[in-house]
């Protein structure tokens, strides 16, 4: 019985833990795209938010652009997301430049913090497409007095993700960015 247990658990370490540095990799390859370059760290939620259907929800006319733009991209990736996705606790991962705060230091990290960096940051959840190619990740940023989500479609491409276009929603206001 205790080989079938350690047998089991050899088979499935290696494949957890892969998963865990696809998805450190994703997120850092975001990231390094699209937080300003110059700060010297990043204050970034621990956790993760899920986003639902209605959050990734686009127009026709928008379906329509994004086809346009790119032929093979799957249009179910922000219309059929996945029912099991998990919160990701960020500090089991190495983000560059992280500095993890819960929510509860969030207020106090706007009000203390030097001018340049009161901001924080927080990510989804991120969704792939069923072939892998394709990935999307919503980064929530919070200032003092407002908030703005954005979120990125990437592709996997020469090896690394590249983020092909980005979307910020608010309101019934949707703009696509390539």
């Amino acid at each position: 019985m205790e080989r079938l247990f350690f047998i089991t658990f050899l088979f499935i370490s290696p494949n957890v833990n892969c998963q865990n540095n696809e998805l450190e990799n994703f997120t850092n390859q975001v990231l390094e795209q699209v937080l300003p370059k110059g700060d010297s760290y990043y204050n970034i939620l621990d956790k993760s938010f899920i986003l639902t259907n209605n959050d990734y929800e686009l127009q026709n006319h928008e379906k329509i652009e994004l086809l346009r733009f790119d032929s093979e991209f799957p249009l179910n990736l922000m219309t059929n997301l996945p029912k099991n996705k998990e919160i990701i606790n960020w500090t089991d991962f190495k983000i560059s430049k992280a500095k993890y705060i819960s929510k509860k230091e969030c207020r106090s990290i706007l009000r203390n913090e030097k001018p340049g960096n009161k901001v924080y940051y927080g990510i989804s959840t991120p969704i792939f497409s069923n072939n892998k190619d394709y990935g999307a990740i919503t980064i929530s940023t919070h200032y003092l007095k407002k908030s703005e989500d954005v979120t990125y479609v990437l592709r996997f491409e020469q090896n690394r993700w590249k983020v092909k276009f980005h979307y910020i929603v608010g309101g019934a206001i949707t703009s696509i960015y390539h």
